[in-house]
């Protein structure tokens, strides 16, 4: 996920990587709701000389419909930016998004 968020003036570019396991996986007649956990990075404000790292544990729901390749799903994360060599903030984020499978 890349991105740009704009607060008025300021700007802050951010991108994640993440790795998700699926450990358990909801079935309906219409549509699968896989549970999802993780383990990531990101890269925070790179472009605007001020360059964090952050370490991303995301918690994630999803809604896959059988009849259509889309899945609609929510995440939160809990995340730890590191913000100077030995100064670690904690963070929670998170958002929703669509998937396409093809």
């Amino acid at each position: 996920m890349i991105g740009q968020t704009t607060l008025r003036e300021n700007r802050t570019d951010y991108l994640h990587i993440t790795w998700l396991l699926t450990p358990f996986v909801a079935r309906g007649r219409s549509v699968l709701v896989p549970f999802r956990i993780g383990i990531g990075a990101a890269a925070i404000g790179v472009v605007d000389d001020n360059a964090h790292a952050a370490v991303r544990v995301p918690l994630e729901i999803g809604f896959r419909f059988r009849r259509t390749p889309i899945e609609i799903y929510g995440e939160v994360a809990l995340k730890g930016v590191f913000v100077e060599e030995d100064f670690i903030t904690f963070d929670v984020d998170g958002g929703i998004g669509i998937r396409f499978y093809f």
